[in-house]
């Protein structure tokens, strides 16, 4: 797609035939390197790159929280999961509640904001299956409500066509 609209470009400077000359700015992104001092490793994540998640964690420092989403789990077997981690069940629903605090209270310092507004990014997508009672899945809600999520978004997970 690029191509063809650079293709495009040149064909249409050719036809009006204004001389002129054009600087294409390419960004490649920097390669990572297991020797980054922790500096150059936030500075890396910063300019854009893939959080190296396994690095982070070798060297207990906490893991960005960047992206737009969070996701909340409902297991079958009755945990919770934020992002495939971890966070209390059905039985004590604190855990998940507090944590999503935590998360929002860290992305407003970290000025994660909707685009354009002043608005902390707090959307949640809610994921569980189509078999699950609908008051574990009310519970849940009523979680990552309290948690301060705002949108919250639900998947079902089997639903047929």
């Amino acid at each position: 797609m690029t191509f063809l609209f650079l293709i495009c470009f040149v064909a249409w400077n050719i036809v009006n035939k204004k001389p002129s000359v054009y600087v294409f700015k390419v960004n490649i992104p920097k390669a990572f390197n297991a020797n980054y001092s922790d500096e150059e490793l936030w500075e890396y994540v910063e300019s854009g790159n893939e959080i190296p998640i396994d690095e982070f964690k070798k060297r207990n420092l906490g893991i960005p929280n960047y992206d737009r989403f969070l996701y909340v789990s409902l297991e079958k077997d009755g945990s919770l999961k934020i992002n495939d981690q971890s966070f209390g069940n059905l039985e004590n629903t604190d855990q998940l509640s507090n944590k999503l605090s935590e998360f929002f209270r860290e992305r407003e310092e970290m000025n994660v904001f909707d685009e354009n507004t002043n608005n902390v990014v707090k959307d949640v997508i809610v994921k569980t299956s189509s078999s699950e009672k609908y008051e574990n899945v009310v519970k849940v809600i009523d979680a990552v409500k309290i948690g301060g999520a705002d949108p919250i978004i639900l998947q079902i997970d089997g639903l047929s066509k």
